[in-house]
Parts: structure tokens; C-alpha cells; sequence
């Protein structure tokens, strides 16, 4: 659970605009056992936030490749492509 409690913890931090700390919290919950499509949705969208899209949009295809049916995945990775103007393939994916 401690792994989990990081992940929750990461994304408040990442609500707050706190980018810095919400990577300290995301490698504290995989070196936790937290893994999987939430870890990897959220690492995408600490590197939206911070300007790399690209390297979010790998870990948001990384996150949709673990879990098909996490739909937060789902979502961030169609605002990424939307963000690097591919719109269509945004309302695709």
C-alpha cells in the first residue's frame, strides 16, 4: 500500500504545480512496488507539464500497453497528441 499511497501523493503534488516533488514521489512508489499504468500516466503528465510531450507521450503508450482499459491513460494520451497538433489521432486514441 505504500506504493499506492506515493502515487496518490505524486499526483496531489502535481495538482499543486510542485513538478520537482512529484517526480521524488513517483520514483519512491516504484522503488515501492507501484507499477503499471497509473505509475506511468502520471510520470507522463509530470513531463507534460514540464514542456517534454514527446517524452510523455511514451510513457502514456506505455501506460495504455499495460492496462488497455485505464481510461485517465487513455485520456492524456489523446491531450498529448492535441498538444503536438495531431488532433485526429488525439480523438482516436
Amino acid at each position: 500500500f505504500a506504493g499506492q499511497a506515493s502515487l496518490a501523493y505524486a499526483d496531489l503534488l502535481l495538482s499543486g504545480g510542485e513538478t520537482d516533488a512529484a517526480t521524488v514521489a513517483l520514483d519512491r512508489a516504484e522503488r515501492l512496488g507501484a507499477s503499471g499504468a497509473p505509475l506511468f500516466t502520471l510520470r507522463g503528465r509530470v513531463l507534460a507539464v514540464t514542456g517534454d510531450v514527446n517524452g510523455a507521450q511514451t510513457y502514456f503508450d506505455r501506460a495504455t500497453g499495460a492496462d488497455p482499459a485505464y481510461a485517465p491513460a487513455h485520456l492524456e494520451k489523446g491531450l498529448a497528441y492535441v498538444q503536438r497538433n495531431l488532433p485526429d489521432q488525439g480523438v482516436r486514441s
